[in-house]
């Protein structure tokens, strides 16, 4: 603690956790999480799960589209951050972000020298992109945010919590750039029972570009009933699931790590198997020469 208030200019400038209930000893303070008796039952068990979950409340909209994070300044006055600030890592883990670094920013520039970015349009980096980089396990770079057990289970998925926010959000603010609310797209919502007429408007639709939305799933079983209408049922079903004992995830784990403890190399290895599974039935016909594939990502 001493360390981050000498060099965390965070912990300089805003009150700490300790510090506030250091100040208010007489009170009691408890933590609880309120739900339902009736929706589901009480568990007295400790949680037995080995992984980290994130929970999101309510849909997004107008009241529902920020989470409810406060700071408090050493003056005592409380502000609202947004997930999407650049400051917002460096608040919520500040064992990682000792000196209180900066996070993803709208204005990081792509590197025009490097071959990947070559082929780029956008003259800035996506936030999807930055955490995908700061994933990735580099000689040149310490290795102490792969070692944090749970902390970095709980790290990737706020990673992916804030990149989801950061889509939805640009989507319910640019609804008629996107066209959203032509009278097709409003008699297919109702027909589809997403929603009644007159809540067109209120609510904000998702594209069908918006990966694991409603219309995406929906555009997706209209393309494999038309495949099977000219082509007849498909030959092979076929679903691939990722195996944590398999040898290349065991040989990169540190240590006494579980693959549990490493979701980043988990999910980088299941992708390769899955891209050469998919090349093994498309390029090289294992099966056989295929007339159609239809593949869906969730």
């Amino acid at each position: 603690m001493d360390m981050l208030g000498q060099y965390n200019p965070i912990v300089q400038g805003f009150t700490t956790v300790r510090e506030r209930i250091a100040s208010r000893l007489n009170d009691d303070f408890r933590i609880r999480i309120s739900s339902s008796r009736q929706q589901q039952g009480m568990q007295y068990s400790a949680p037995a799960a080995d992984e980290v979950v994130g929970l999101v409340v309510g849909d997004f909209d107008e009241n529902h589209s920020r989470r409810d994070i406060v700071i408090q300044s050493r003056g005592g006055h409380l502000e609202r951050v947004n997930p999407l600030h650049r400051k917002y890592f460096a608040l919520q883990y500040p064992l990682i972000h000792t000196r209180g670094e900066d996070s993803y920013t709208e204005d990081i520039q792509y590197d025009t020298s490097a071959a990947s970015s070559s082929n780029v349009q956008r003259a800035h980096v996506t936030m999807l992109e930055y955490y995908r980089y700061r994933l990735h396990v580099r000689t040149d770079e310490g290795l102490t945010l792969f070692k944090c057990g749970r902390l970095f289970q709980q790290i990737c998925v706020d990673m992916y919590a804030c990149i989801e926010d950061a889509r939805l959000s640009y989507l319910y603010h640019h609804q008629d750039s996107l066209r959203i609310d032509t009278m097709d797209n409003i008699r297919t919502a109702v027909l589809q029972g997403d929603m009644f007429g007159h809540q067109i408007g209120k609510r904000f639709i998702l594209p069908t570009s918006f990966v694991g939305g409603p219309r995406y799933l929906f555009q997706n079983y209209q393309d494999a009933l038309a495949v099977c209408r000219l082509l007849g049922p498909p030959h092979l079903f076929i679903t691939f699931t990722c195996n944590p004992a398999w040898a290349e995830v065991r040989r990169n784990l540190m240590g006494t790590q579980q693959p549990s403890d490493r979701p980043d190399l988990v999910c980088r290895v299941f992708k390769m198997k899955l891209d050469e599974m998919i090349r093994d039935i498309k390029d090289r016909n294992c099966f056989g020469r295929i007339a159609a594939c239809q593949s869906l990502s969730l």
